[in-house]
């Protein structure tokens, strides 16, 4: 009986250790990046969210349409330097640039040096998405 006694209590023992070693998972984010991520979390749930791009690079987006009612091809030249060529009734690729800077504009006919429309100098805040037409 009293080997019984000893084994019953062995056994309770046991149980009890094993109960209170298990840690509970918490299932969140686990990356120290994210934007919601939980230092609690010991198994990654795949919720993970991060800042947009251009929060992190404090950029803008911009692009161009050529909307030309006499069949030209421009050029798009972005703080002096020619970034694209947009052939009519087309739009070109979108481009991120720095934010909260004043830019400079230029749509030229393309091979030449004549501005199609009004140079322009558009602001770029960040996270914004600008468009910009010619219709000359």
């Amino acid at each position: 009986m009293k080997t019984l006694v000893q084994f019953a209590f062995a056994l309770i023992v046991i149980a009890g250790l094993t109960i209170t070693s298990c840690k509970k998972e918490v299932s969140g984010c686990t990356d120290t990046k994210a934007t919601n991520y939980n230092s609690k979390a010991t198994q990654d749930n795949g919720t993970c969210s991060y800042p947009a791009a251009c929060e992190t690079n404090k950029t803008g987006e911009v692009y161009f349409i050529n909307h030309s009612k006499s069949n030209s091809t421009y050029d798009i030249i972005w703080d002096g330097v020619k970034i694209a060529t947009v052939p009519p009734n087309e739009s070109s690729n979108v481009f991120a640039y720095p934010a909260n800077v004043q830019h400079s504009l230029v749509f030229r006919y393309t091979n030449t040096a004549n501005n199609s429309c009004t140079p322009s100098t558009p602001y770029l805040t960040q996270c914004q998405r600008l468009w910009f037409d010619c219709s000359q």
